[in-house]
């Protein structure tokens, strides 16, 4: 499996040599030496020409580029711009006079007199009268006879009749006076003074107020406006060039490149690396909370069926 260095390197490799056939198509690149001679390109030692080597290294190269510096210039541009202005409108005032008098108004008022009287009513009812009877009682007088009356015999006392006063119920008709209540309902008019209040014209003003008007003119405005203007500038930049060299050579430009990759390669694992034990931090950080909301989510339901349980208990208890 690759590792993301291998990766990298190759990536690397594959970009670098891309570029290089870009920059020997396009003439960036110095000629291409050939072979003309048994000598190396880099050092000017002579060897066989089998035993050269190409090899692509970096020379130092004058370039002209195409710059652009950037200033601020000042434009004049036409604008709409819209400004408010007051005219006078005339307004007329007028101002009166109040004056507060009395004026008789006729009302109606409807009031209710409640008068009494005496009314003989026929009443009918039961008295007791005294009325005389006639009793017999035995006589007191005593054997002897009696000298108050004369009718007993001497010797025989008898009933004597006495007139005593009696009680009979008897009906009559007789008349009751009583006391009866009438409401009479009448309408008087009557007359009140109203206070009421007369306006009267005094004079009449003519002032003027200031009324905002909006309108629309074209002014020329400075605006600033940013331009590139473009230079040439010659710089020394560093441009592929291939040449042929000895095997010594060529070992010592393939170590100059491993060493210039070396500090790449290592930048690439140490990132490679730390985002690895970022990861593993962000899962294990994941995987402890997941366990602690599951924590909490049993507290809950155990406190769920305790609240449950008391609710029967309390239902229980009412039945």
């Amino acid at each position: 499996m690759h590792t993301p260095a291998a990766f990298r390197s190759s990536l690397l490799v594959g970009t670098l040599i891309a570029t290089l056939s870009w920059a020997a198509e396009n003439g960036l690149a110095q000629d291409v030496v050939k072979t003309s001679g048994d000598q190396c390109q880099s050092c000017g030692a002579a060897c066989c020409a089998k035993t050269l080597c190409s090899r692509w290294i970096s020379v130092p190269m004058n370039v002209t580029e195409t710059r652009y510096q950037s200033h601020v210039v000042k434009d004049i541009v036409d604008r709409e711009e819209k400004y408010t202005v007051f005219r006078r409108v005339p307004v007329e005032r007028q101002y009166f006079r109040e004056e507060c008098y009395l004026e008789d108004e006729v009302k109606t008022k409807t009031i209710t007199e409640t008068q009494c009287h005496l009314v003989n009513n026929p009443v009918e009812r039961t008295v007791k009268v005294p009325v005389p009877e006639v009793q017999y009682r035995e006589c007191p007088c005593g054997q002897n006879g009696c000298k108050s009356c004369g009718s007993c015999q001497e010797g025989q006392p008898q009933a004597c009749p006495v007139i005593v006063l009696g009680e009979q119920e008897i009906k009559e008709t007789c008349e009751q006076p009583d006391l009866v209540f009438s409401k009479t309902t009448k309408e008087i008019d009557y007359c009140v003074k109203v206070p009421k209040v007369k306006k009267t014209l005094c004079t009449t003003e003519t002032v003027y107020k200031l009324e905002p008007v909006e309108k629309t003119r074209t002014v020329s405005v400075c605006v600033p406006k940013l331009i590139k203007t473009p230079y040439e500038v010659t710089v020394c930049r560093m441009v592929p060039q291939l040449v042929m060299c000895c095997e010594h050579c060529a070992q010592r430009i393939d170590r100059e490149a491993e060493r210039a990759e070396s500090p790449r390669r290592e930048r690439a694992e140490e990132r490679a690396e730390n985002r690895g034990q970022a990861l593993e931090k962000l899962r294990e950080h994941i995987e402890n909370h997941a366990a602690e909301r599951g924590q909490l989510l049993e507290k809950l339901q155990e406190h769920i069926e305790a609240f449950k349980e008391k609710d029967r208990q309390l239902l229980g208890q009412h039945h």
